[in-house]
C-alpha cells in the first residue's frame, strides 16, 4: 500500500477532504491525455459509510462528464469498495490478484 501512494500521489491534484473544519481524507484526481485518473479516494474508517465518498465521487463525475471524458481508477479488491464504484456508475476493466481497475465512461 505505502508503495502504491508513494508511486501514485501527485500533490498538485490532490485534495483534503473537510467535514466540520477537521481532515477526515482525501483524493487525487488528474487530467490525462484521455480523461481522468483517480489515484485516490481515502476517509478515515469512522467517517465511512457516511455519504463523504458518495457526495466526492459524484462531484468528480460532474465535472468529467462536463467535460465528456472517463474517470479510470484502481481500487482494492473488496466487496465494498466494488459495489461502492458499481454504484456510480463505474465498470470494471480487468482485475488483479489486489485490486480492481474501472472506467466510467464520458458523459
Amino acid at each position: 500500500l505505502r508503495e502504491r501512494l508513494a508511486g501514485s500521489f501527485h500533490p498538485l491534484h490532490s485534495q483534503f477532504i473537510l467535514l466540520d473544519a477537521g481532515r477526515v481524507g482525501f483524493y487525487t484526481f488528474r487530467p490525462m491525455e484521455d480523461g481522468f485518473q483517480m489515484d485516490h479516494l481515502y476517509l478515515l474508517p469512522l467517517c465511512q459509510g457516511l455519504g463523504i465518498g458518495s457526495h466526492v465521487i459524484s462531484g468528480l463525475i460532474q465535472h468529467a462528464m462536463a467535460q465528456r471524458q472517463p474517470i479510470r481508477l484502481r481500487a482494492p479488491r473488496t466487496n465494498q469498495v466494488k459495489a461502492f464504484y458499481e454504484r456510480h456508475g463505474f465498470e470494471v476493466t480487468a482485475e488483479e490478484e489486489q485490486s480492481i481497475h474501472y472506467v466510467r465512461a464520458a458523459g
